[in-house]
């Protein structure tokens, strides 16, 4: 239902929740690494050369914002500032991005869980829990904007270029878009769910699609 929303303004301020307990969720995250870092030391190399394909391709997904470039500039009240904005987020978010990788590695190692460095964290601590909710929270919160530019282009395709959804009008109009929004939560999420190793997925999308969406824009 929240993809429904039309209004990039209100998605705005979803995505700052979003942002929030995103960031609760990493501290914790963090606290936790840093612990485990103290108290088993594991063993850590300094470049693992087999892995270097799938970090980049990592690295360049965690930057898949880069779609909201034009859409975020237009919602703007002063769109002049946004460059100095845009600047302001790469760097805190390239220096939160590298201090989360660097003390999650130096507290669990290589037994890092392939499926989320949350698998690692104690089953029997209340601050797992609280960091999954939270990690929940800002999937949700953060998924509308994430697919607004999706959403934007589909829905110009669809309802432009098919005859029968080209002459919708009023309620019909409305109800269309809504469905089609639905259908793409629907199969992206079955995407997630059946896929086994998600962050090797996650790489390659970045290798081959953010990356080249970056040049474009």
């Amino acid at each position: 239902a929240v993809c429904w929303l039309r209004s990039f303004k209100i998605l705005a301020y979803l995505s700052l929740l979003g942002q929030v307990t995103m960031l609760v969720g990493l501290a914790i995250i963090m606290v936790f690494s840093m612990i485990a870092a103290i108290e088993t030391q594991p063993a850590i190399k300094a470049i693992n050369l087999p892995g270097i394909p799938v970090y980049f391709g990592m690295a360049v997904f965690t930057y898949e914002g880069i779609g909201l470039v034009i859409p975020m500039r237009r919602a703007m009240a002063e769109p002049h500032k946004y460059p100095m904005v845009l600047d302001i987020g790469y760097v805190f978010m390239t220096c939160l991005f590298i201090s989360f990788g660097t003390i999650g590695y130096c507290g669990y190692g290589a037994s890092v869980n392939a499926s989320g460095i949350t698998l690692n964290l104690p089953a029997d601590s209340p601050w797992t829990l609280v960091t999954e909710i939270s990690l929940i929270i800002a999937i949700f919160a953060t998924y509308p904007v994430q697919m607004f530019p999706v959403i934007a282009i589909l829905e110009g395709l669809a309802f432009t270029k098919v005859r029968s959804l080209s002459v919708l009008k009023g309620f019909k109009l409305e109800s269309a878009r809504n469905v089609l929004r639905a259908l793409l939560v629907i199969g992206t999420s079955l995407i997630a769910i059946s896929i086994p190793y998600f962050s090797l997925f996650v790489s390659l999308v970045g290798a081959l699609g953010s990356s080249m969406l970056a040049f474009i824009l």
